[in-house]
């Protein structure tokens, strides 16, 4: 038994409960290790004695300097991790594909999955524009309203518009327990490429929890249809008559935010041969899709891992891949009713870059050793032990005749 004199149990107030599932919101989006359940159940415990702490039990007067010191929260990302920005810069010929003309400066661009979004300064006010490999859609001149606002939306889902004076990173979402997108910011304009398809009459604003003292601040926000978007340069098409181009088509279909240039994409092997289990491989300019049979999907961009503080993968002249996790089971938190996936089976996927590649070898450091050949263009290596902890090694390609093309660090 002990002695704790608890108070009873209260409803928590909407902007406190608010706060505290942005916080789980905000940890799970986070790249978690397949024993995720652990980590959630903290966070809850953690979110539930901050929200008992600031709220006691009614009638019960607190001192204010018997009040307990704020906890910091669990921040929204930095820019730079969930996207890749330049200040002051823009792609190459990017003015010219957004119908830009003289006196147009570039405030910044942010990037992510081969979708650039950039802010002009001109004489009649701020453009933005997105461009993909094959395609633009640009806004007319927008004048800077002096509060937050959404200036700009696209069918790849695209965000932009003005910060107003508030200083805090904010997030955007259909409402304020889902913040779907998350906002670069320079200077009075934000930003968040390929992010979240708005509709205008489910858009809100939630800025960010600093520590457990503050109270969660939503707005509701209107959002404009997205102006026309133009295919300015060729390319081939992706296969979707064969059995793997049909898959792929129809999750990059279903996917969002939807994918940058979708009929490009080209189909991959179908992993059930190589994992037991059925993934549809898809490649695009550098990215991969994974479209699993439940009709979940993953976009990861193998030249860079976006959100992720140490990818595993490889990078290298002949092949390049990321390890994912597979064969997950999705579980149901009994005490906060968050759904996750517990699974430790890791594969690396990997694309093939060079027509002679015959097979592909992965050796893992203390673990073994897997072969497999290219199908599709693409190969998928299950992961001798399983799980991403301190795996390391290597990854060999080699000719039809056994001779090393190239050996690459795996890890």
């Amino acid at each position: 038994m002990h002695d704790l004199d608890l108070p009873s149990e209260r409803p928590l107030p909407d902007d406190v409960r608010g706060a505290a599932r942005l916080k789980l919101h905000e940890g799970m989006r986070r790249r978690r290790s397949p024993r995720m359940p652990v980590a959630v159940a903290a966070a809850v415990a953690v979110a539930g004695i901050a929200a008992a702490a600031a709220f006691p039990p009614a009638g019960t007067a607190v001192d204010p300097a018997e009040r307990r010191t704020a906890v910091p929260e669990l921040p929204m990302p930095d820019q730079g991790s969930w996207y890749r920005v330049r200040e002051g810069e823009a792609p190459g010929g990017a003015a010219s594909r957004c119908g830009g003309a003289e006196g147009w400066a570039p405030i910044a661009t942010a990037s992510k999955d081969r979708v650039d979004l950039v802010a002009f300064s001109t004489p009649a006010g701020v453009v933005f524009c997105e461009l993909t490999p094959r395609a633009v859609t640009a806004s007319a001149p927008v004048a800077d309203p002096g509060a937050l606002a959404v200036s700009f939306t696209t069918a790849t889902g695209s965000l932009a518009g003005f910060t107003g004076p508030d200083p805090r990173k904010f997030a955007l979402g259909p409402d304020a327990e889902s913040p779907r997108a998350y906002t670069a910011r320079f200077g009075a304009v934000w930003l968040a490429p390929n992010s979240y398809r708005a509709t205008a009459d489910r858009l809100t604003a939630v800025r960010e929890v600093g520590d457990s003292s503050e109270l969660q601040e939503h707005t509701a926000l209107a959002a404009p249809a997205p102006p026309a978007t133009v295919v300015d340069r060729d390319g081939p098409g992706g296969d979707r008559t064969s059995p793997g181009g049909a898959r792929l088509g129809r999750c990059l279909a279903a996917h969002q935010p939807p994918v940058a240039d979708p009929d490009a994409w080209r189909p991959g092997m179908d992993t059930a041969a190589a994992l037991g289990e059925s993934i549809q491989l898809g490649f695009y300019d550098g990215l991969l899709v994974t479209c699993h049979a439940d009709g979940t999907s993953a976009v990861r961009d193998l030249t860079r891992a976006v959100g992720a503080p140490s990818p595993v993968g490889v990078v290298g002249r002949t092949v390049r891949g990321t390890a994912v996790h597979h064969g997950s089971t999705p579980e149901t938190d009994p005490g906060s009713g968050v759904a996750h996936a517990a699974g430790d089976s890791l594969a690396l996927l990997v694309e093939v870059l060079d027509d002679r590649v015959a097979t592909v070898v992965l050796s893992v450091t203390g673990r073994g050793e897997v072969t497999a050949e290219p199908v599709a263009g693409s190969v998928a290596l299950p992961v001798p032990g399983g799980d991403d902890a301190g795996v390391s090694g290597t990854v060999t390609t080699r000719d039809a005749a056994g001779a090393a093309l190239e050996t690459t660090t795996f890890g």
